[in-house]
């Protein structure tokens, strides 16, 4: 991989392949390396309705990518920062599974 990501050489592979980092990664491994991915259900791409996800399993899942209007719906009971501070809803999620990180101390607590 050293060759296509290392050194800061990843943004020019990816410009390269004119592709987003994410498919130029898969590109990379299963292409240029020869290893197989392995599907998960708990990796979401930014592509994916982030809204559709159950959300009871929002703080189980190993990664969710979102992008601009692509919100997670959170369970009412849990605490949340306002849609304006929080729009994508991102940064109440994380702070409802890292409640000690210092970023998450303005969280309204229930």
């Amino acid at each position: 991989m050293q060759p296509y990501v290392g050194n800061g050489a990843f943004p020019g592979t990816c410009q390269a392949v004119g592709a987003a980092d994410d498919c130029t990664f898969g590109l990379i491994v299963t292409q240029l390396i020869g290893t197989n991915l392995t599907e998960s259900p708990l990796f979401h791409s930014h592509l994916e309705k982030l809204g559709n996800l159950n959300s009871s399993s929002l703080t189980q899942q190993a990664c969710l990518s979102y992008n601009g209007k692509n919100v997670v719906n959170l369970p009412a009971s849990l605490p949340q920062f306002s849609k304006e501070d929080d729009p994508t809803r991102i940064l109440s999620l994380h702070c409802n599974i890292y409640p000690k990180e210092d970023i998450c101390a303005p969280l309204p607590k229930t």
